[in-house]
């Protein structure tokens, strides 16, 4: 644990501190005048900023990562780690779907739903990740059996907004929750063959396939199809074996 925070404030604090002292250091070494001083000065804060560049793609990049293979302890951890770093409202909100992600993988409903609204609730949030919740938050509503609720969010929070913007990972976004929702409204036969389009799809994580794989059995088993139904959670619990997709469900 110390070493862990030791890390933190190195990263955070006194790496980006050596890089101006070395500056200043090369700065006063030399006695720019000028022009030569100014491009001293915009140098330094050119490194500096990329270093925080850095450190904030390098954090998302895992969360993103972790997210996707469906690690949710690791997920949750890092992003209450994020969270209590940064003074800036926007910049917390990612880490609250962040979050409410690694809550939903865990099956904790109301923790991830609590973070979730908390994310949205940010003003100056981008409408991708604001795409992101309310897709999370309609499969939430499917899993406490809301079919009313689940439609209402997808139309509200997913359908109308996905019109507005472009990218493949839109589209597959939408098209998950649309899935959610007509399996939530009892019309399987419908929703079995947009689920099983998802288990082999390469663009998506293994936690997405694997949730495919979990509801293509949910589907095969109300259609009375028990060895499909057995096949595909074997092969949402190999995906994602700490996540609630390693379950059958109740």
């Amino acid at each position: 644990m110390i070493g862990k925070r030791l890390f933190h404030v190195t990263d955070g604090i006194v790496i980006p501190l050596i890089i101006a002292g070395a500056f200043t250091l090369l700065m006063l070494e030399g006695q720019p005048t000028g022009l030569a001083l100014f491009c001293f000065i915009l140098a330094t804060g050119v490194m500096v900023g990329l270093w925080n560049l850095m450190r904030e793609l390098r954090a998302h990049a895992t969360a993103t990562r972790a997210a996707a293979i469906g690690e949710p302890d690791e997920l949750i951890a890092l992003a209450d780690d994020q969270i209590k770093r940064r003074v800036r409202a926007r910049s917390r909100a990612p880490f609250y779907v962040y979050l409410g992600l690694g809550h939903q993988l865990k099956g904790d409903w109301d923790a991830a739903e609590k973070a979730f609204l908390t994310a949205e609730s940010h003003k100056g949030i981008r409408p991708q990740w604001l795409l992101l919740a309310g897709t999370a938050r309609v499969g939430l509503q499917v899993e406490r059996g809301d079919a009313a609720g689940a439609r209402s969010l997808y139309e509200q929070r997913v359908a109308a907004p996905a019109q507005r913007m472009s990218g493949p990972g839109v589209r597959l976004l939408a098209d998950e929750a649309l899935a959610r929702v007509i399996f939530a409204e009892g019309d399987v036969a419908r929703a079995r063959p947009m689920f099983e389009k998802m288990c082999n799809d390469v663009r998506l994580g293994p936690a997405t396939r694997a949730s495919a794989h979990w509801y293509v059995a949910r589907c095969a088993e109300t259609l009375g199809d028990a060895e499909a139904a057995s096949t595909h959670f074997a092969a949402a619990a190999r995906l994602v074996p700490k996540t609630y997709l390693a379950k059958r469900p109740a």
